[in-house]
């Protein structure tokens, strides 16, 4: 949900566990752990923006940690929430980069 990280020359490993404590909700988890593919490789953002001081240096970019939540109110109203914590490996740290939050909440409506 948040896109911070573009999926350019990177390696990533994401394991998460998903549960349904009803019928009509489901709960996530999920660690997002990300390196660059070699030391040489830049970071990118979206839409393929390198960052450029994070060329060469150390490959950890960093991991996302994230937290959803899918409620189906109704047959025509779902309802979704995420958090997603960024924070960053040496890569990014180097560069300036800092830890970030994401937060969003969307209803969308069927007729």
């Amino acid at each position: 949900e948040a896109n911070i990280v573009a999926p350019a020359n990177l390696m990533d490993l994401q394991p998460g566990v998903t549960i349904a404590p009803a019928k009509t909700i489901v709960l996530g988890a999920s660690i997002d752990l990300l390196w660059k593919h070699r030391r040489a490789d830049a970071f990118y953002t979206t839409p393929l923006v390198p960052i450029a001081a994070t060329c060469g240096g150390g490959r950890w970019i960093g991991s996302q940690a994230s937290l959803t939540a899918d409620w189906q109110v109704s047959p025509h109203l779902a309802l979704r929430t995420a958090y997603v914590r960024f924070t960053p490996g040496d890569a990014i740290r180097g560069a300036g980069g800092v830890a970030g939050d994401f937060v969003m909440a969307s209803a969308a409506f069927r007729y």
